[in-house]
């Protein structure tokens, strides 16, 4: 071994300053399954040739291979800046040979090092939320990324896309976050509208999975209503409207308002469809728990009618409520609510 060593030695000392040839040197080690010396050759080759950036292909696949984390790292970092393209392939490498916290901060500490060098390298900031998204710090990854956009001055295009990561991972509070500082960009930005909408929707789903504190509640109704305020009552805002009314029958306890808001929803024109029908059951529901059982049973036959297609769960619970709360009534009677 020590004389085989001492021969490779030898040919690495006497590497003519050719690319072809160095290439077609290391490419021979590494068909042997001896990586260590394929590594060193194109290390070499560098030196010989006065190119920090000549194999970089050759060298991040050898140290994949290996699974030499630090130099991986430190290959990708030296590479991304003039390729930033190749982000999403330095993320998903890290991620195979990554083994654990340690590997992630190793990556942050070096991410951390670039970053106070050179402060204006915006692909290290990128990388750096992508490194606390991987470790579930949330909060640190919006900060970063919220830094980046204000530095940028952007249309927070990357925030509303992080913002979807958050949801996805219920880190709804990091998601309202984010969606608010899009929306405090004014009302000029392509994005204030779609996230106007998704931090309705964000809060909607802290409150549905009981992640929330008692003025959340409140404060998601003012959030409904001042859209409705801005935007108008109409077929486009319908499913704001109901999701309101579905917030103050069942978690508000605000049946009346709620009964008043779906009725006027439901004599909206134009409303799709799907929606009308969620929007009537929705208030039948309603009409139950404020003792109209009549014209909750009208409504549940009305989409029955209307709407056969439609999961039959809640269809079979009226029909069993038609009969449960009015037997007395003749088969005549109530085939005309049908009408």
């Amino acid at each position: 071994m020590a004389k085989a060593d001492a021969i490779y030695d030898d040919l690495i000392k006497s590497l003519p300053a050719d690319q072809g040839e160095i290439a077609a040197l290391a490419s021979q080690f590494y068909q042997s399954a001896n990586i260590d010396y394929a590594i060193k050759i194109f290390q070499q080759g560098r030196k010989l040739l006065k190119n920090d950036n000549m194999f970089t292909y050759e060298l991040i696949n050898l140290y994949r291979f290996k699974r030499d984390k630090i130099s991986l790292t430190d290959e990708y970092l030296n590479f991304l800046p003039q390729n930033p393209n190749f982000i999403n392939q330095a993320e998903n490498a890290f991620s195979n040979v990554y083994e654990g916290s340690a590997d992630y901060d190793m990556l942050k500490t070096a991410l951390l090092r670039r970053i106070q060098k050179d402060p204006q390298q915006t692909i290290y900031a990128d990388l750096l939320t992508w490194q606390y998204l991987q470790q579930k710090e949330f909060d640190l990854a919006l900060n970063q990324a919220l830094a980046l956009s204000r530095r940028q001055n952007d249309d927070g295009n990357s925030i509303y896309d992080l913002c979807r990561t958050f949801i996805a991972n219920e880190a709804y509070d990091e998601a309202i976050r984010g969606y608010e500082y899009i929306i405090s960009k004014g009302k000029t930005s392509s994005l204030y509208i779609p996230s106007k909408i998704e931090l309705i929707n964000t809060k909607n789903l802290k409150v549905t999975s009981g992640k929330y504190l008692p003025e959340d509640l409140l404060g998601l109704e003012k959030d409904y209503n001042d859209l409705l305020t801005e935007f108008g009552r109409n077929s486009s805002t319908a499913f704001a409207m109901q999701k309101l009314a579905n917030l103050q029958a069942f978690k508000l306890h605000k049946l009346k308002d709620a009964q008043k808001l779906l009725e006027e929803t439901t004599r909206l024109n134009d409303i799709r469809p799907n929606l009308l029908a969620d929007c009537k059951l929705d208030l039948g529901d309603i009409y139950l728990l404020n003792n109209q059982p009549w014209e909750a049973t009208l409504l549940y036959s009305q989409v029955e009618k209307d709407f056969p297609l439609l999961p039959s769960g809640r269809m079979l619970y009226s029909e069993m409520l038609k009969w449960l709360i009015i037997p007395e009534i003749s088969p005549g009677q109530r085939d005309s609510w049908m009408c």
